[in-house]
């Protein structure tokens, strides 16, 4: 298996988001029920969707790498999300909950931008997932954003997107979630 390939399958965003909530439930939230929920709605879940859909030919691949195949999965995804608020919501509202709150507007944009445009979907949780680590667990988080510029190579590397679409998804889906952060943050005392 190539090198790009590799990097590809570790930071798929499934590995990513739980990767994000696992190390936000570790620092700044123990509460395991929502973990639990955040892991099984935002990163297996997905994934599982994937797999099926895959298994009954409408994905292509894993990595859902044709624009056209990818409406299906993110909006069967982002239903597993509101269901995911939902119970987070009746655990009690914490950091957790916002940043799923966040996750699931995002994927939402997400959905909207590749139904015209490429947009790696790698790269655009990769760097949402680095932000919220940066801004609301530690600034140490920011290394997260070098781990996202090598998966941006890894996706164009591959072939699986122009510069443009990584590049887009970087810069677009960093600054939209430090807004959403100082948004949350300073009307629910984050």
């Amino acid at each position: 298996m190539r090198v790009e390939n590799l990097i590809s399958l570790i930071f798929h965003p499934s590995v990513s988001t739980a990767l994000g909530f696992i190390i936000i439930y570790l620092m700044r939230c123990k509460n395991l029920p929502d973990l639990l929920i955040s892991l099984i709605f935002f990163s297996f879940t997905p994934f599982l969707i994937t797999l099926i859909l895959m298994r009954r030919g409408r994905v292509s691949d894993l990595l859902v790498t044709r624009r056209e195949q990818r409406g299906r999965v993110i909006t069967l995804s982002i239903l597993g999300y509101l269901i995911a608020l939902a119970l987070i919501y009746i655990y009690g509202i914490n950091l957790l909950f916002y940043v799923a709150l966040l996750y699931t507007l995002n994927s939402f944009l997400i959905l909207l931008i590749t139904l015209k445009y490429k947009i790696s979907i790698h790269v655009a949780v990769l760097s949402g997932v680095s932000t919220v680590l940066s801004f609301l667990v530690s600034e140490y988080f920011v290394i997260m954003y070098f781990m996202t510029a090598i998966v941006a190579w890894a996706r164009v590397k591959a072939k699986e997107h122009e510069l443009s679409q990584v590049v887009s998804a970087y810069v677009f889906f960093a600054l939209l979630t430090y807004l959403e952060i100082n948004f949350i943050s300073t009307d629910f005392h984050i």
